[in-house]
């Protein structure tokens, strides 16, 4: 884009423009898994030779889905779990300065790679424990659902937010992080596009995070090269 204080200016105008059409395309995410939750989460049932479900039909699964709380408590168990995580999330974010300086880590590792990993946790093991019990759909819904909402909900409505706030927080961002990104979508499309996976697929996934947290991990900016020196 264009130098100086215009290519600024250039650049927060794009980076909001991408990011409303960034949150309208997650708004319309959110619509279509919610009419399609029974193609999203139940089961497929398997077929046979001469074509007949193996599986129970899909009225089960309906009876499954309907089976869940009234919608008056989900809200309210969904307001309590935002309050509490709302109160985790600000006492994290208050510690990273400090634990930067004591644990002598930059911020860029500490915020793609920790802070990430940690909030995912719970996440990806119901991912995993669904995967262990070859429920390979249900799987893949967890875990495309949480980068989906990472991809189009976290990063355009931080870029809305900077933007009422008066604070600059854009799309520009550095070309390794970039060359990052596209690299990761390149491998999980890789892995995910033949319908099937083994133990190697997957060690060259956790290798290849491996590797995004070793160059993070000992890439240092000058700022954070100073405090740490400081600290010493």
């Amino acid at each position: 884009l264009l130098p100086g204080l215009e290519g600024r200016l250039v650049t927060s105008d794009v980076s909001r423009g991408f990011g409303l059409l960034l949150l309208s395309l997650y708004l319309q995410f959110v619509m279509f898994s919610c009419g399609n939750r029974t193609l999203l989460f139940a089961d497929w049932p398997e077929e046979d030779d001469e074509g007949k479900d193996k599986g129970a039909d899909s009225s089960a699964a309906a009876a499954i889905l309907a089976s869940g709380m009234s919608p008056i408590l989900a809200l309210i168990v969904l307001a309590l779990c935002l309050g509490f995580s709302y109160c985790c999330c600000s006492y994290m974010l208050w510690s990273v300065p400090g634990t930067t300086l004591d644990w002598r880590l930059s911020k860029e590792f500490v915020g793609v790679i920790v802070l990430p990993l940690h909030s995912i946790v719970a996440h990806q093991s119901a991912a995993i424990t669904a995967a262990g019990r070859s429920e390979v759909h249900r799987s893949l819904a967890l875990t495309v659902g949480s980068a989906c909402q990472t991809a189009l909900l976290v990063v355009p409505l931080a870029v809305l937010v900077g933007m009422a706030t008066d604070q600059e927080v854009t799309l520009n961002f550095h070309p390794f992080q970039a060359c990052v990104l596209l690299l990761a979508a390149l491998v999980s499309s890789s892995a995910l596009s033949g319908g099937q996976s083994n133990w190697l697929e997957g060690a060259a996934l956790t290798s290849s995070y491996g590797v995004v947290a070793l160059c993070y991990f000992f890439s240092r900016s000058a700022a954070d090269a100073a405090a740490i020196g400081a600290g010493m």
